[in-house]
């Protein structure tokens, strides 16, 4: 089973940015990583549709599946999360493009996330036929 060990690194008022390390069947090898960027830290909440109120996911493991999102695309759903529904890893550079799910790109640019695309056809090819996969989520301080 692929591993997505997503480690939180700066956490500022209106996003947390870190790093993701996808790693193969092994849990040992480095197949690549995406730049990540969440909302901060607001007690999970879901925001009702506020980004500006919405929290990141509580660090833990989950569950992810991909699927195809009609409006999306290429994502992760993620199970499980405590009190939450509807969370996924998808592109966005932003905290305005997400209302609690993990934005994924190559690299960063400032604050923001970038280079989406290039990080949603490395996930993509690097699921093939994986069915599932299990997702670390840690703080670094």
């Amino acid at each position: 089973m692929i591993k997505l060990v997503t480690t939180r690194l700066l956490k500022m008022p209106d996003r947390t940015l870190g790093w993701q390390f996808i790693l193969g069947h092994d849990g040992l090898t480095l197949l690549t990583k995406l730049a990540i960027l969440e909302l901060p830290w607001r007690g999970n909440a879901n925001g009702c549709g506020d980004y500006r109120k919405a929290s990141c996911i509580p660090v833990g493991l989950y569950k992810v599946t991909p699927r195809i999102d009609v409006r999306l695309g290429f994502v992760l759903d993620i199970h499980d999360v405590p009190g939450r529904s509807g969370i996924m890893q998808h592109w966005g550079g932003k905290p305005q493009n997400t209302l609690g799910c993990l934005c994924m790109g190559a690299e960063f640019r400032g604050h923001n996330v970038v280079k989406q695309g290039e990080s949603k056809r490395k996930l993509k090819a690097l699921f093939g036929k994986e069915v599932e996969a299990l997702l670390v989520i840690v703080d670094a301080s």
